[in-house]
């Protein structure tokens, strides 16, 4: 590893020997540069101080949903400025809360500034991030129980993150499923899932696609309480499957079961009592799919 100055926001980052790595921001988060970016940095794009913090904030909102590094090109960053949406200073604290309330996963537990970056908060600088964590100590979201700079949640605050969370989830356009990942499901998930969900006008995703070295298990309860809906599909009888249908019912997440004919020996007794669409190859999934998701979405 070798020191560097990061290509959007100028912190110190890491960069591999061999520069073929991620860079690693802590501010950003972890990214990629193509040739053009690693030579002059985002300012071959032609975007000035003022606004690098919008490519930032986007950086960063991929890595807390988990996702893996983004590529970051001269083009990229003059689509993210120009599309980059305008929040107001309350509408950058709610989205700082829901950071730290995902970051945290349930009370008593404690955070410091150092696990926030001030690019959770869409902020120009770690300055404006501060004051936002300052209002939430004023509107109560937030408390400082040793008299230090150590903060949690109260329970005013997990209230309004889980309002935040739901008024959030309902505007989102993912489909997440849950699978198993063998080979042989791989068409079941190209001309199955991803067309079905796409065709019912959705982003399908599935947590393979995002699998790089952060822990899996946290990209899963974010990636989820971040979806508009949850497929399950029960084919293998794979034990993470029900972990992330279990969270996503928790959460009153809707949750839509699957299953492969021939393997319904794999359908829980806990959850069998559930309808479960049962398919026989890729395409009858896609069929069978497509009007389930229409008219839950419809009424949820």
């Amino acid at each position: 590893m070798s020191q560097a100055k990061c290509f959007i926001c100028d912190s110190n980052v890491e960069l591999t020997s061999d520069g073929a790595g991620p860079v690693r921001c802590p501010v950003c988060g972890p990214y990629r540069v193509s040739g053009t970016v690693r030579a002059a940095g985002v300012t071959a794009a032609g975007i000035p101080a003022s606004e690098r913090y919008l490519i930032s904030a986007w950086v960063r909102e991929k890595y807390r949903a988990g996702q893996a590094p983004p590529l970051v090109t001269t083009d990229l960053v003059t689509q993210i400025v120009q599309a980059a949406p305008t929040y107001s200073p309350d509408e950058k604290m709610q989205r700082l809360l829901l950071v730290i309330g995902n970051l945290l996963k349930r009370p008593g537990v404690q955070f410091e500034i150092p696990d926030l970056s001030y690019a959770d908060a869409w902020a120009h600088d770690a300055g404006e991030m501060k004051s936002y964590l300052n209002w939430m100590d004023g509107d109560g979201f937030t408390e400082k129980p040793g008299g230090g700079s150590a903060r949690r949640l109260t329970r005013k605050g997990w209230h309004e993150f889980d309002r935040l969370s739901r008024a959030h989830s309902v505007t989102s356009r993912r489909g997440f499923v849950a699978m198993w990942f063998s080979p042989e499901m791989d068409s079941a998930w190209n001309e199955g899932f991803r067309a079905a969900i796409a065709d019912a006008g959705f982003d399908p995703y599935r947590i393979k696609e995002d699998i790089h070295d952060e822990r899996i298990d946290a990209r899963i309860v974010v990636a989820i309480r971040e979806s508009r809906f949850v497929v399950a599909d029960v084919t293998g009888a794979r034990p993470a499957v029900y972990y992330e249908a279990g969270f996503a019912d928790g959460i009153r997440k809707p949750l839509i079961w699957t299953c492969r004919k021939g393997n319904s020996a794999d359908m829980s007794f806990d959850t069998r009592q559930y309808l479960h669409i049962l398919w026989d190859d890729p395409l009858d999934l896609r069929r069978q799919l497509v009007p389930v998701i229409q008219a839950r979405m419809t009424n949820p």
